[in-house]
């Protein structure tokens, strides 16, 4: 199954667009990262982004959209 361009990834300057490639991306980011301090405080930027309200829209508008 391929993924749809909105859906994939890059890693190592390829797009990830078969879910093996996305599954080897993410399993070798997870290792690279596994065993370094997490600094959740980078969270506290988060609150003060602007946060937009949108319109409401349904889940066959929003397939319609991205495909």
């Amino acid at each position: 199954m391929k993924l749809s361009a909105i859906e994939a990834l890059c890693f190592n300057g390829q797009p990830c667009i078969e879910l093996d490639k996305l599954w080897q991306a993410l399993h070798q980011l997870f290792n690279s990262a596994q065993n370094y301090q997490i600094n959740i405080n980078i969270l506290d930027e988060l609150s003060s982004k602007l946060i937009l309200e949108w319109d409401p829209f349904s889940k066959e508008e929003f397939k319609i959209t991205i495909l």
